[in-house]
């Protein structure tokens, strides 16, 4: 798979727009009323935030937007936590669902999608499953879901995406805090973000070359 281009293009041009409203304050996000509403219902909103992370899976919404989300609601660090235990929520639903659907018309679809995957997966195992999580533009429960439809072990599975996630996701919601002190304090993070997008897919595109995906 060729990671699509434009892909990072609208990330660009989302973080163009973004700063951009923000300076110019056509977008405003009153991060003092939703301090005040979290304080008073902290534990109905951080079990609504968790759920959040499952139900994504159906909506097809991307973790970042609730990495980011997650750290502006909760801060940093407990926003870090949360989103890390929805993330292993909702990635252990993927490999149950890989498991069960190992040999159905809906893996031979994703397989039809995407036919470099699973050359890559049984070539590079447990490598190209971090480097797949750690991507921002690669379709990471989509890696997940054909991980885990190999038979891979789930300790090893589980492992593998939170050592992988962690360094992005302290990133994304530490982003989350970002957005309301400076807008070049969101520069900087979406300028890190650019880094690791080109360098795994650097990588991601030399794997694939070796298994002459």
């Amino acid at each position: 798979m060729n990671i699509n281009k434009k892909y990072f293009i609208a990330l660009i041009i989302w973080t163009i727009l973004i700063c951009v409203f923000k300076k110019y304050n056509l977008i405003a996000l009153d991060t003092e009323t939703i301090k005040q509403y979290l304080v008073s219902n902290t534990q109905y909103t951080m079990i609504a935030f968790i759920g959040l992370w499952v139900i994504r899976l159906l909506f097809f919404i991307p973790g970042v937007i609730l990495m980011v989300l997650g750290g502006i609601c909760f801060g940093s660090m407990k926003g870090f936590l949360l989103s890390m235990l929805g993330f292993i929520l909702s990635e252990t639903l993927v490999y149950l669902a890989g498991r069960k659907f190992s040999n159905s018309q809906l893996r031979n679809l994703i397989n039809s999608k995407h036919p470099e995957m699973v050359p890559l997966i049984e070539k590079y195992k447990f490598k190209f499953l971090a480097l797949g999580v750690l991507c921002p533009v690669a379709p990471t429960d989509i890696i997940c879901f054909l991980s885990a439809s190999t038979r891979v072990s789930y300790i090893k599975y589980i492992l593998s995406i939170i050592l992988a996630n962690t360094p992005a996701m302290l990133l994304y919601s530490y982003m989350g805090i970002g957005y309301k002190d400076s807008v070049y304090s969101i520069t900087l993070l979406v300028i890190s973000i650019s880094i690791i997008t080109f360098y795994s897919t650097t990588i991601w595109n030399s794997l694939k070359d070796k298994v002459g995906c």
